[in-house]
């Protein structure tokens, strides 16, 4: 049963993410830390500034590159930072085992994938909660190997655990 629940929860995940590709503007709650034209408009312009490789696809320099002391919200803390940067480090650095450390115990593994694309992780766009969730969205520039990078806002889950905790549950 638990392993019907499993591929059931990774089925839904996939889902989300396509969709997600789908329409990468498109922007279902207000921003509470900045405004995702704002990410949008300087990410394009990071994008026309970056020199052509030899491939003719712009160079993508990885990153975490958000200004912490900039977010503004009731429902963020410090525990959600040190968990978010830890997460966000380890993406860029492709480090599975520190990924899967910094996400809940019932998804570790899911989202290896993520290790295989380089992010340029910019500024928490948004904070809202969702069903006893924190979803926390990143702005960033996502690069796919022999694509264009382009403006890309990945969504964290967050949940707290019975200890009080707050960990990543998901990644959208």
């Amino acid at each position: 049963m638990r392993r019907k629940i499993q591929v059931l929860f990774v089925a839904a995940c996939a889902a989300m993410i396509v969709s997600a590709c789908a329409d990468p503007s498109f922007e279902t709650e207000p921003s509470t830390a900045s405004s995702t034209s704002d990410t949008t408009e300087k990410t394009e312009k990071q994008l026309n500034e970056t020199p052509l490789a030899n491939n003719n696809t712009p160079e993508m320099t990885s990153g975490v590159n958000i200004d912490w002391d900039d977010i503004d919200s009731p429902l963020w803390n410090e525990e959600m930072r040190e968990e978010l940067e830890t997460v966000l480090h380890a993406i860029v650095d492709k480090d599975a085992e520190a990924l899967n450390k910094g996400l809940g115990p019932d998804v570790q593994g899911v989202f290896d994938y993520m290790l295989q694309n380089e992010y340029d992780f910019q500024e928490v766009s948004s904070i809202h909660e969702e069903y006893g969730k924190v979803l926390v969205q990143v702005g960033s520039i996502l690069g796919l190997e022999g694509e264009t990078p382009k403006p890309y806002n990945c969504t964290f889950y967050f949940e707290q655990d019975e200890t009080g905790e707050w960990r990543i549950v998901s990644i959208d």
